[in-house]
């Protein structure tokens, strides 16, 4: 009866370890600062219907969603390169959820929420204190180039998110 009673915990313990749900790592990335990076090559005909530098960084603010300085991003690992990911875009605001994966190593994250599906370089930066910190980095070059007739014209176009995680 003693053998049995043994089976009984090890078929539970073997269970419990099976169970993909449970958070075994979590990084936060609070957004304290964001940046539109637009740059433009060549010379871009008067008669251009592409708008100036400020207007499409003003555009990319509101083209698509993103995180404004006061938000956030949590990624709760599920297992050893992704799991599940938690936006909330501004203070005050509800959070968005979805998931994310990202390979060991690897410098790009990949953000999947609703119909959203974009992928962010990390890279480091100074901060004032000296010490490097995390910055997001999402390209929307392809998007903008295919949005203007003249859109050859935008060699780049990324929106740039400081965070205060270290890095």
């Amino acid at each position: 009866m003693k053998w049995l009673g043994c089976l009984f915990c090890m078929v539970c313990t073997a269970a419990g370890c099976a169970d993909d749900s449970e958070v075994f790592y979590t990084v936060e990335y609070p957004v304290t600062k964001v940046l539109a990076a637009v740059s433009i090559s060549g010379d871009i005909p008067t008669e251009s219907g592409l708008p100036s530098i400020p207007e499409l960084g003003a555009e990319l603010f509101t083209s698509f969603d993103p995180v404004f300085a006061g938000g956030s991003y949590r990624l709760d690992y599920l297992r050893y390169n992704g799991g599940l990911l938690t936006i909330i875009p501004e203070a005050g605001v509800a959070p968005v959820v979805g998931t994310f994966v990202k390979e060991p190593g690897a410098m790009e994250l990949q953000l999947n929420y609703g119909a959203e599906s974009r992928s962010c370089k990390i890279e480091p930066y100074t901060g004032d204190d000296g010490k490097q910190y995390v910055l997001l980095i999402v390209d929307y070059t392809a998007e903008f180039q295919q949005r203007y007739p003249d859109g050859q014209y935008i060699s780049g176009i990324a929106y740039e998110e400081y965070t205060s995680t270290p890095y």
